[in-house]
């Protein structure tokens, strides 16, 4: 067994009864000879294994001057979760697959200042059980007592039981204000758990519905949710649109009905400045809504591959026109000059004083194309002339 800490390296809780550095010793070699794994010491991996979690464990433990408890409570999390597998793996113990999150679940409950999550790309690899065990026993611990204000769950694929094993960092969450599930693969069920998480339909508890998290930025991306996912989503943006200021619900395989459902939620957005759709199949009906519901305070907006139609491309330009704020534009994957050259020139005239940045590749431009898109330009420059 490694050697115990010097007294001084863990901080003695008023419960404890014995000196920090019996407790400490008394608990590595449980790890390491624990009864429960008696008919595996003659197996010489389980036994470095063990030993391994040991001095991983009292390592961290020892460095961050937490007491005794913590690390009995990161041995408990240990066996319970190492026996159910040993259940169902009848070949011997699975090599340190979730040792490092069982642990750190049971060291970071005492972090009670914790205000920022990110686990994203956690459970690259991992077989469903495990994955879902990791992702259970870091959400319980990191959870704190409700003051998280950020939380990054992206690049994992979850599905509605990886969701539901995330829900201590969603549910009661009272002042979360940045959310970003991105790359998750995500079905209209599992975006449907995230909105109930959220505004704590789940709960047993009256008060948790009636307080929305006040979110500044929800980023939802790369998910498969389709429309249902649209409508749940929707739900979350009118009821946490008071606070909204980014918002990105891009690559989600929406169609143009659930495109007019968001699209319906987006005046409970009244301050948003950052939005993005792009990726999805909005049609000329939705995006015809969409100019109409953008607010004027708007910095940015990417409608990048959203299958507007012409008549939709010519009504978010000409809104665009008048968004006295907007600086960055993505209308990419369009064909710009479908609907003559106007609406461009419109918004190159009208936003010649804050339009920073115009992203419009793939938009099937020709010579003749260009010369328009040209001459858009000369005119903002003279009209710019004009003014000064």
């Amino acid at each position: 067994a490694p050697a115990p800490p010097p007294a001084a390296a863990v901080a003695a809780p008023g419960r404890d009864r014995s000196p920090p550095h019996e407790r400490l010793d008394h608990l590595v070699r449980r790890m390491i000879c624990c009864t429960t794994f008696e008919a595996l010491m003659h197996d010489e991996g389980a036994r470095r294994q063990r030993a391994w979690a040991a001095c991983y464990m009292w390592k961290v433990v020892s460095t961050m001057g937490l007491c005794p408890e913590t690390f009995e409570s990161a041995v408990a999390i240990f066996d319970r979760y190492h026996c159910s597998q040993l259940r169902k793996n009848t070949s011997g113990v699975h090599p340190a697959s979730f040792v490092h999150y069982a642990a750190a679940a049971a060291v970071l409950v005492g972090l009670d200042a914790l205000r920022e999550v990110d686990i994203s790309d956690v459970i690259a690899g991992r077989e469903e059980t495990d994955a879902l065990a990791a992702l259970g026993h870091l959400s319980a611990a990191l959870r704190g007592g409700g003051v998280l204000e950020s939380v990054d769950l992206s690049d994992n694929a979850l599905g509605e039981k990886g969701v539901l094993a995330c829900a201590p960092l969603l549910e009661g969450q009272r002042c979360l204000e940045v959310l970003r599930i991105r790359n998750n693969g995500l079905s209209a069920e599992a975006a449907a758990t995230v909105r109930d998480l959220l505004l704590g339909r789940r709960s047993s508890d009256d008060n948790a519905a009636a307080a929305p998290p006040p979110l500044r930025v929800l980023s939802f991306y790369n998910n498969m949710s389709g429309d249902g996912g649209a409508h749940a989503i929707a739900e979350v943006v009118e009821a946490c649109g008071a606070t909204l200021r980014e918002l990105v619900y891009s690559a989600t395989r929406t169609q143009p009905p659930g495109c007019a459902r968001f699209v319906a939620a987006l005046p409970s957005a009244p301050q948003l400045l950052h939005l993005d759709v792009s990726d999805n199949t909005i049609g000329p009906d939705a995006a015809a809504a969409l100019a109409e519901a953008l607010p004027s305070c708007l910095l940015s907006l990417s409608v990048r591959d959203g299958g507007l139609g012409a008549e939709g491309l010519a009504a978010l330009l000409r809104r665009a026109a008048a968004l006295p704020s907007l600086g960055t534009l993505d209308v990419s994957g369009h064909e710009l000059l479908a609907a003559g050259e106007e609406p461009l020139r419109a918004l190159l005239v009208g936003r010649r004083a804050t339009l920073r940045e115009l992203l419009m590749d793939d938009c099937e431009l020709d010579a003749d194309g260009g010369a328009v898109v040209a001459a858009a330009v000369d005119a903002a420059a003279a009209a710019a002339a004009a003014a000064a």
